[in-house]
């Protein structure tokens, strides 16, 4: 995958690159898909003299530039389409191992193997397409937890202010006695609740960050699905199912992890203390803070149908998704807040 758009004279010719390092302009003749470079006809028959090179892709510089055009993506890592152990592009897929491999680990690790497949004869659009709907359903479900770990987070200073006021009140009753429990309580309220937040913001960044990095997931298959070839949608597919799959289980953890979360607060100790001192008039008191956040819905993939555009489809429809909540409540989602 070239890393920047190879450089054309003034006829708009495209140049031979390594000529170009040499400060020569030189027009291209061809194109090799695994040095990832245009070159002339003297440059390229270093490839008919070089044993390890006798199996590069050579293709035309026309098919060149459109598959330079295609990979040019920030999104796409240009290692996606390479074997990482010959640094070689990925030209057959195994079915019986399930795996993408090279010309070079053909002769040396599938020798056997019988149902193996040119990568230029599959079409990895709907593997894509399914991965990213995968995606989507574990940023909604992370979204949830954040926005859950929010009201959490609000939740515990209502209640650190509730039991403030309570304190206050009991102040009032008797004054002097209750100065030094006040200040007591409220100080280890205070560390409690800062110890607490802390912990809640800790999983909504965790929440974040896995948002971010399936989000980069997502536009690189929206790259590769409307600019790359099929083959190489097939390859992004098969690349990237573990990491998605491995994004959803993250996702998935997350959201059970919130499946119960309790706050306590307990002041028992303090208010032993204060209740040697005065037992008739604390005797029923609680200080206690306990509730546990709700678990966020989930949503379960049913079906998918791919509809196909008629000609008075001028535009792209605003909904890409409809269903409905246990509770029978409506959930739409749109193409502009993925």
């Amino acid at each position: 995958m070239a890393e920047a758009l190879p450089e054309r004279d003034t006829d708009d010719k495209q140049l031979c690159q390594p000529c170009s390092k040499k400060s020569a302009n030189r027009a291209a003749d061809i194109f090799c898909t695994t040095c990832g470079e245009f070159q002339c006809e003297d440059c390229s028959s270093i490839h008919t003299i070089y044993a390890f090179m006798s199996d590069h892709k050579l293709v035309s510089v026309a098919d060149g530039q459109t598959y330079v055009s295609s990979t040019d993506c920030d999104d796409i890592d240009v290692n996606l389409y390479r074997c990482t152990k010959h640094n070689r592009h990925f030209e057959f897929y195994c079915q019986e191992d399930d795996a993408l491999f090279c010309s070079k680990c053909a002769v040396t690790s599938h020798k056997k193997c019988e149902n193996i497949v040119d990568i230029e004869s599959m079409d990895g659009h709907s593997g894509c397409n399914k991965l990213k709907n995968e995606l989507f359903a574990a940023i909604n479900s992370t979204n949830q937890v954040t926005e859950l770990l929010e009201d959490a987070d609000s939740r515990l200073s209502d209640d650190i202010r509730a039991l403030s006021d309570k304190l206050k009140d009991m102040k009032a009753r008797i004054i002097q006695i209750f100065d030094d429990f006040t200040n007591e309580i409220l100080t280890h309220a205070t560390v409690y609740s800062k110890s607490t937040k802390d912990d809640l913001a800790k999983k909504k960044v965790k929440c974040e960050t896995q948002i971010q990095s399936m989000k980069k997931t997502v536009r690189t298959l929206d790259s590769i699905m409307s600019a790359g070839t099929p083959a190489e949608q097939f390859i992004t597919e098969r690349r990237m199912l573990d990491d998605v799959h491995n994004a959803v289980k993250d996702s998935t953890s997350i959201h059970e992890e919130l499946s119960r979360i309790d706050i306590h607060c307990l002041f028992e100790d303090q208010v032993k203390k204060f209740k040697s001192k005065l037992e008739s008039e604390f005797n029923s008191e609680s200080f206690n803070i306990i509730y546990s956040l709700p678990s966020p819905s989930k949503l379960e993939f049913a079906r998918a149908i791919e509809l196909k555009a008629t000609s008075d489809n001028l535009k792209e429809p605003l909904y890409t998704g409809l269903s409905f909540f246990p509770d029978n409540r409506l959930v739409a989602v749109d193409n502009k807040n993925h």
